[in-house]
């Protein structure tokens, strides 16, 4: 007769020795009883917290997405976007909410250039980020292509040029994406039987996509 048995366990239970962090790691299980002539795995439930932000720095890997290049009259730049959970936020606050991911683009950006000014602004009816130059010279942002992380989340799919003088402010060419992560997968060498390719990993044997579409930020 066959029985099944529950076993459950979490991050808390993974071997030091083998840990690279609390999504990644092996368990050896103690339970020497429950693990006799098993016949068959299944995963009945996994829960995920999603304390993955929005904009994410190195540790990321491929899906890291702080980085933002861009050349001044020619001159190439480079910023970094602090790591966190940003909102889209109309309110000006004195000093600037270190999560208004308007109000700190303009703060890393303008800290770059030399002689040229950038103010970015957010168009509530276009959901778009738009970018004018206020002292010269010319500033052109960069897309992934050319290095820049950021550029999928600023809504650039082209490099946008803008020059000093035009007099009004040139939108991206898509919308802001601060939606973060959609989904994580569940993986596991030893009871997944299908695979995905991950930037970082190469292949992974998947066990499970797990949606966070619908889990706020640090549920």
């Amino acid at each position: 007769m066959s029985s099944e048995k529950l076993i459950i366990i979490s991050s808390e239970d993974k071997d030091n020795d083998s840990s690279t962090s609390n999504s990644d790691f092996v368990v050896n299980l103690k339970e020497k009883y429950y693990t006799q002539n098993v016949l068959k795995t299944l995963v009945k439930e996994a829960t995920v917290p999603n304390v993955f932000p929005n904009i994410r720095g190195s540790d990321y890997g491929t899906s890291s997405n702080n980085l933002i290049r861009f050349f001044e009259s020619g001159v190439p730049k480079a910023a970094l976007l602090p790591e966190g959970q940003y909102i889209i936020s109309a309110i000006t606050a004195s000093p600037p909410d270190p999560w208004d991911f308007v109000a700190q683009l303009n703060i890393v950006i303008n800290a770059e250039l030399s002689t040229a000014n950038i103010e970015v602004t957010y168009n509530e009816l276009t959901g778009r980020l738009e970018f004018e130059s206020t002292a010269g010279p010319d500033v052109t942002f960069l897309t992934k292509e050319d290095g820049s992380t950021i550029s999928d989340v600023l809504g650039l799919t082209n490099n946008l040029f803008v020059p000093f003088g035009l007099g009004a402010p040139l939108p991206a060419d898509g919308t802001v994406q601060l939606s973060g992560y959609q989904n994580v997968y569940l993986h596991s060498k030893e009871i997944a039987d299908t695979n995905a390719i991950d930037g970082d990993f190469g292949l992974i044997s998947v066990v499970e996509p797990i949606s966070l579409a619908d889990s706020e930020f640090n549920s």
